[in-house]
């Protein structure tokens, strides 16, 4: 194999080998050959457990980045385009969802399975597909995010605007449409003020959004999580209609400030474009991930029933390409061996050039460290910069949470520190004061939920999950971008 220069771009957590492979399978789509020239061709995926570093040669994802920014730029009918697709996908896979959702998997034949899975497999990668020019412009990349952040800091010095340039870039790029957890939260508010409230409702509602936070494995929200929320919100002192209310002024506000900014800025035309474009990407990127979240929880109440049928779990489904599942269904039987081997042990799954290949024990681990780049980290250092993802200055105690099992260290007021956040550790999102990740550009997963939390956030440090440590006393100073060790 030729030497690469392999980087770990995405760590993803509570993840496994279908959910990888239908990803990849879509990011890596030929169809941006017609675009860039070039296309998005290898992945390597080092599996430990349910926890995946997921490598690409660095010199490969800035080129991709590069390329997709620079089409950004030239044409401005291309992000509506990406826009355009995700919602079409989107629509087009959710009604898949609910026509598997409608009937009991036990009530279907073996024929009706497969062709749920693969309609639900394929929708999946395809919305993956029109997620990689997001991706790979502003996740470790951060041309996006970089060049506003120039930009908008020449523009307040120039007019002497008193305002902090990153809170002025996160005002600018926050979405103004609502996204899957938004509309969650009117939704369960709208509940709450409804007098005679009874099960039906919860049910209803719960039916309506469980999945949301779903993820790859699960699991989803149940009837006591929604009736817990409901007692919630019924104890704070603002009334559910004066918490609709202020969501709503919020908006307003929002949209004003982004109007008033614009033009105390004298922004030109191409730098509110790349605002839009911004604005639009985030909130993309959460769509597409409660869609898929979606997906992989209707497909995976449909694996439950073929567990009945199959001496398989779920758990080892999940760790089946694609095609063995469809295999095992087709009448072929799985070797158990191997799947079993990969839930407990280092493998590696690369794809390459549309080809699947899986390494094991010590070749997984050479495949790796041979084509790995190394960078220095000074673990020493006592400050950390990275992005402004929403605005504050708070100090607290670091929890370093990556996967959904570390989220019970996370008490009310800690600092959540964090590789990349992802849905299913929002709960400790939800009792931190603040966020700081390693990865992610202003449209990640972690700006996107600090923006609606309206917590203090600084992403795309690069190492503070290599430089801080659980027990940590710091300060998160995220009008600035800095995170200091106390």
């Amino acid at each position: 194999m030729k030497k690469r220069q392999l980087k770990v771009i995405n760590p993803l957590p509570n993840i496994d080998l279908l959910s990888v492979n239908l990803i990849v399978q879509g990011l890596q789509n030929r169809m941006w050959k017609k675009y860039l020239g070039f296309y998005f061709n290898e992945t390597f995926s080092a599996f430990k457990k349910d926890y995946v570093d997921w490598h690409v040669d660095r010199r490969l994802w800035s080129k991709l980045g590069k390329a997709f920014f620079s089409l950004v730029n030239r044409d401005k009918q291309f992000p509506a385009i990406i826009y355009r697709n995700h919602k079409e996908i989107g629509r087009s896979v959710s009604k898949k969802c609910d026509l598997a959702l409608a009937k009991e998997a036990s009530q279907m034949s073996t024929n009706q399975i497969v062709k749920h899975l693969k309609d639900l497999f394929s929708g999946f990668s395809e919305i993956c597909i029109w997620g990689i020019p997001i991706v790979t412009i502003d996740f470790k990349n951060n041309y996006l995010s970089d060049c506003l952040e120039e930009e908008i800091s020449k523009a307040v010095n120039k007019h002497k605007i008193n305002k902090i340039p990153q809170v002025v870039l996160s005002t600018l790029t926050t979405p103004l449409k609502n996204t899957y957890n938004k509309k969650e939260l009117i939704d369960i508010l709208k509940l709450a003020e409804k007098k005679d409230l009874d099960d039906k409702d919860i049910k209803k509602h719960s039916d309506k959004y469980c999945w949301i936070d779903y993820g790859y494995q699960g699991p989803a929200k149940s009837l006591n999580y929604y009736k817990k929320r409901l007692a919630e919100i019924k104890k704070n002192k603002k009334s559910p209609l004066q918490q609709l209310k202020d969501i709503a002024r919020n908006d307003r506000e929002l949209q004003e400030q982004q109007k008033r900014l614009s033009q105390q800025l004298h922004l030109d035309k191409q730098n509110k474009y790349l605002c839009k474009v911004a604005r639009e990407f985030m909130f993309l990127k959460s769509y597409r991930q409660a869609i898929l979240s979606k997906v992989a929880y209707t497909y995976d109440l449909l694996f439950k029933e073929l567990t009945k049928q199959y001496k398989v779990t779920t758990k080892q489904l999940h760790h089946c390409l694609q095609e063995e599942i469809f295999g095992l269904l087709m009448g072929n039987s799985l070797n158990m061996t191997e799947i079993n081997q990969r839930i407990n042990s280092y493998y590696v799954y690369s794809y390459i050039n549309g080809k699947n290949r899986l390494y094991y024990g010590n070749k997984a681990k050479k495949i790796i460290q041979d084509n790995l780049y190394k960078e220095e980290v000074d673990r020493n250092t006592k400050i950390i910069t990275g992005t402004t993802a929403y605005w504050g200055k708070v100090q607290g105690t670091v929890r370093v949470v990556n996967v959904a099992k570390e989220m019970n260290k996370v008490k009310k007021g800690d600092i959540l520190v964090s590789l990349a956040t992802n849905p299913t550790i929002i709960s400790a999102m939800k009792k931190a004061a603040a966020f700081v990740t390693d990865a992610g550009g202003i449209t990640c997963h972690a700006a996107i939920v600090a923006r609606e939390m309206k917590k203090p956030c600084v992403i795309g440090t690069k190492f503070a999950t290599k430089v801080l440590k659980d027990g940590d006393k710091i300060e998160v100073d995220a009008d600035k971008g800095i995170v200091k060790k106390l």
